[in-house]
């Protein structure tokens, strides 16, 4: 009986010390490739997920569901007496006990009290209301979608429902 010995050239990969660290990397790379290539969708969710603690401690602005209308008027200044009237003469904070329509009317004649040069109606009222709001109130206005509100009319009809 003889044994013949055969020899093989293997080569040597370098030992790696954190054989876990780069298996678990390597699963997840893997993972984001098929699930891009069958859902696309499913990439951006796998990037929101690989943020770290601190990233989801950092705010993140906020758009606003408010199109501010633009003005040709370049000396068009909002006065921080304005905004302390409308914070402190009537903000509405979504309780059931509060009137809409009465916040409505007070809120208008506050900025009627304001006239400006070549400034059309829209303009004043659209970019003082949301000082006029405070806590459930001033969520709901920033649930809204960005730049769903162009109009007055607009946003008048969707606060009203």
């Amino acid at each position: 009986m003889s044994f013949k010995r055969r020899s093989r050239n293997f080569e040597l990969i370098p030992l790696d010390q954190e054989i876990e660290r780069t298996f678990h990397k390597l699963n997840r790379e893997n993972k984001k490739k098929t699930s891009t290539l069958v859902f696309p969708q499913l990439a951006s969710m796998a990037e929101e997920q690989e943020r770290t603690l601190r990233e989801f401690a950092i705010p993140i602005a906020t758009p606003s569901p408010i199109r501010r209308p633009t003005i040709t008027n370049n000396n068009f200044e909002t006065k921080p007496a304005m905004i302390t009237m409308l914070q402190h003469a009537f903000v509405f904070c979504g309780l059931p006990n509060e009137d809409q329509n009465i916040h409505l009317a007070i809120f208008l004649e506050i900025c009627d009290k304001s006239k400006f040069n070549e400034v059309t109606g829209d303009v004043v009222p659209l970019r003082l209301f949301h000082f006029s709001l405070k806590d459930r109130a001033k969520l709901w206005l920033l649930s809204q979608r960005q730049d769903s509100i162009r109009t007055w009319d607009d946003l008048y009809k969707k606060f009203l429902a």
